[in-house]
């Protein structure tokens, strides 16, 4: 192998003039161009995966546009700024003490950190019928949790938090990601936990008898962009997690109303039956917007709602109107000129 860890890929050079988010790929273009700039070498190597022809495809482009994104600050065109938002969000959760949550957040973090205690209690327990009585009200009234919200209701700041406590109490954690390039990024922020993609943690391509048994090893399980996961993923973690006595606490984190993966045709996990039993938790405060962002009502709409027929001319009427009136505006400045 010719890096034992995912840090041994960093070239220092490289690292300091791009953006913390590219840097992986960026290293990669460096010591392996013929492969990353390669097209026709990218195709292969997924093909060689059984990835999927539209997927391939978004990974394609997706790595020319951020190719030519970190060229642009290796060239000196663009300096790296990492995004000041994340930044912001992330120590604003970093803070463990006086930190002020969202009502939902709490919740979140109360419901997952008394998972873990549950887990953690039943493994920890030297006596038997102690340990019979805690397996019976976790099998009672145990259930997987769903942490739900668009982009930038800090889904992700909560859950590394609750991460953070797990670890510290020597919980067991498992953080599962939709793709390779996401583990990457997840790496950086939680170095000493088990991580894979989906399909590597649970085995989706095995036979669910070899699967079984994998939930047992975890006291924490959480796994990013769930909704994105099909009904026969769901079906199987369900299956995994009874096997497991319902004892390891399973996050299941997304944004139900994300577009659905390019190309499918089966149904997603939010169809399946068993979606309705999982503990939900909404998450609404968008941190990355302000509350006065003149678009962040329509996208709020956008999200939910496919406006047609009369009410779709409504809307696009009052965007035009909206658009028209700024450019009168501006016209009108710029002919009363300096005052």
């Amino acid at each position: 192998m010719p890096f034992k860890k995912l840090e041994d890929l960093l070239l220092a050079s490289v690292v300091a003039r791009v953006p913390s988010h590219v840097q992986f790929l960026a290293c990669a273009l460096e010591w392996a161009p013929e492969m990353w700039r390669s097209e026709e070498a990218i195709r292969e190597h997924l093909a060689l995966r059984a990835v999927g022809a539209a997927l391939t495809e978004t990974v394609v482009q997706m790595i020319r546009a951020q190719d030519f994104f970190i060229q642009q600050h290796l060239t000196g065109a663009l300096v790296a700024q990492d995004q000041p938002v994340a930044d912001v969000m992330q120590s604003y959760f970093d803070t463990e003490d006086g930190i002020q949550l969202t009502p939902e957040q709490k919740r979140v973090i109360d419901n997952v950190n008394q998972r873990v205690d549950q887990a953690l209690a039943i493994a920890r327990e030297a006596n038997e019928e102690e340990v019979a009585r805690l397996q019976g009200l976790v099998e009672e009234h145990g259930s997987m949790v769903a942490v739900l919200g668009e982009p930038g209701t800090g889904k992700t700041a909560v859950l590394d938090r609750c991460v953070r406590r797990a670890q510290a109490l020597g919980a067991r954690v498992l953080l599962a990601m939709p793709t390779g390039a996401q583990r990457a990024r997840v790496k950086q922020r939680h170095p000493d936990v088990d991580l894979d993609t989906c399909h590597g943690a649970f085995l989706f391509h095995k036979p669910l008898v070899e699967a079984l048994g994998i939930m047992m090893g975890y006291d924490l399980i959480v796994i990013d962009e769930a909704p994105q996961l099909f009904a026969e993923h769901f079906a199987r973690l369900h299956e995994m997690w009874l096997a497991a006595g319902k004892i390891p606490c399973v996050v299941l984190a997304g944004d139900e109303w994300q577009l659905p993966p390019p190309g499918h045709t089966k149904e997603l996990v939010t169809a399946h039956p068993k979606w309705k039993s999982v503990y939900k938790i909404q998450l609404h405060k968008v941190w990355r917007q302000t509350d006065g962002d003149p678009l962040l009502k329509k996208l709020g709409y956008l999200r939910k709602n496919r406006p047609m027929g009369a009410d779709g001319d409504a809307f696009l009427r009052e965007l035009c109107r909206r658009k028209q009136n700024r450019k009168r505006r501006s016209l009108l400045a710029r002919a009363a000129g300096p005052r």
